[in-house]
Parts: structure tokens; sequence; C-alpha cells
């Protein structure tokens, strides 16, 4: 968003589809009069009837590139940091991995920099970032149901425990994104329990 030369172009989001329970961690969601080819075409390009209604998001911060460094010598630099220490590693003296956050920065039209994060609320809790300048669709950021559990349980997010719930929960809801974005929490609670209920409440 904060890149002008994007303005006239759309963002969309899809996930890696290294493993079947990480899918939809990043999304985009069309809102179309019916599922074709032509009417996903027609939404990325901006024409006719068919659009992007908004994109899902991981939290850009727990990607391994976000900020520039080197995880072996356990440096972290912020773009701020990177301005003012560099790019050369002061444990092994090698170049650092410069971070997506420090590129975009690079690119980024600084005037936008204030005026980007508008945040609204939905009827269920969850936080969107909206468009001030209403280019482009609203996106939100969520963490996967199995690391949601995962805390909730205390257990690692692969375990038996985890994915036992994952399923049982996506069953009885619908899909995980139901349960993220739109199901009740208090019929989460009855269900599933408090815990469960407040952590999906607390990423909202």
């Amino acid at each position: 968003w904060r890149i002008k030369e994007l303005d006239n172009r759309s963002i969309v989001s899809f996930s890696d589809a290294h493993s079947a329970v990480k899918m939809a961690r990043e999304a985009t969601v069309f809102d179309m009069p019916e599922l074709s080819f032509t009417n996903i075409k027609n939404a990325i390009k901006k024409i006719g009837g068919s659009k992007i209604a908004y994109t899902i998001e991981f939290y850009p911060e727990e990607g391994k590139y976000h900020y520039t460094g080197h995880r072996n010598c356990h440096i972290t630099y912020s773009p701020d940091e990177t301005k003012e220490k560099g790019v050369i590693c002061p444990v092994c003296k090698r170049p650092l991995t410069v971070g997506v956050m420090h590129r975009v920065n690079q690119l980024a039209d600084s005037n936008l920099k204030s005026q980007i994060s508008n945040l609204k609320s939905d009827e269920n809790g969850v936080t969107w970032v909206h468009d001030p300048r209403n280019i482009h669709p609203p996106y939100v950021k969520l963490v996967p149901l199995v690391e949601i559990l995962s805390e909730s349980l205390s257990v690692m997010p692969g375990s038996l425990k985890v994915l036992s719930k994952f399923d049982e929960m996506v069953s009885f809801f619908g899909s995980e994104l139901n349960i993220l974005l739109s199901a009740s929490t208090l019929d989460i609670e009855k269900k599933f329990g408090e815990k469960i209920a407040s952590a999906i409440s607390k990423v909202r």
C-alpha cells in the first residue's frame, strides 16, 4: 500500500503449499456472481461485476526475512537499525540477509507511512486494516488455528492432541476460516471451552 506505483494494481495473497494444515494461512477472497476463471480474472483486473473482497495475511513479523539479520548469529535489525548499523554482521563479519521491511521502506512513498493504517473491528471482534484512500480492499491478519490450539493446550502444534482438536472444531464449525473470522466466541466456548474461545478472541 505504501508503494505508489502499485496503486493501479490488485494486491493478492496466497499461502505456500508446504503442508495441508497451512493452506489458506494467506488467501485472497473474491466477491463474484459465480466461480469461474473469467470472473477471477476480471476481479484481479478490476473490471466487470467481480472484485477482490479482502485478503487474509499472516503476521509479517513472523516471517524469517521480515527484518535484516543472521539467525545463526542471533542478529536482528529493524529498518532504522539497518540504516544506522549497516548490513555487515557484527558477529561473523559477513553480509546480513536484508529484510523485506527494509526493502519496502526503500521503495515506499514516505508520505504514505502515517496514513496507511486504518483499523476497524467488525461485529465478531475481528480487526480489519482498511486503506483510507479506498484504493485497495481491506485485509485481516490471522494466526493459524493449530498455533492457537497449541498455545491453549500447552502442546506442540503438530501433536495428536492439537490435530484431533483441530479436526473436531472444523467438523463442528465448517472451516478453519469460519472459526477464526465469524463463529460466535460464545458458541466456541460452549463447545470447546473458555481457554480456546479466549485465545481466538485475542487473535481477532
